[in-house]
């Protein structure tokens, strides 16, 4: 049988046990401590931005925000920057 995820278990007390297992992630210190990560890939999307707009060429930011997302998500898993921004 499959049990149900944090989300859909109905039973108060194993929803209880699991979400005590993951809250330290997150905890307002873990994602300060975080921040700093998230912050770099920023820097980087922000300077492609700004030589996007001298150039002033059209831009798909949907693609642009699919790169910033893969980058974040690989810095917080201590992967090394892809730098796909």
């Amino acid at each position: 049988m499959v049990e149900p995820d944090l989300f859909s278990l109905q039973d108060e007390k194993k929803h209880g046990a699991r979400r005590r297992n993951v809250a330290n992630a997150y905890a307002l210190g873990t994602l300060l401590g975080m921040e700093e990560y998230v912050d770099q890939c920023s820097t980087l999307l922000l300077r492609q931005f700004a030589k996007i707009a001298q150039s002033k060429e059209l831009v798909d930011i949907s693609g642009w925000m699919q790169y910033y997302a893969f980058d974040v998500v690989g810095e917080l898993g201590n992967s090394p920057l892809r730098k796909h921004i």
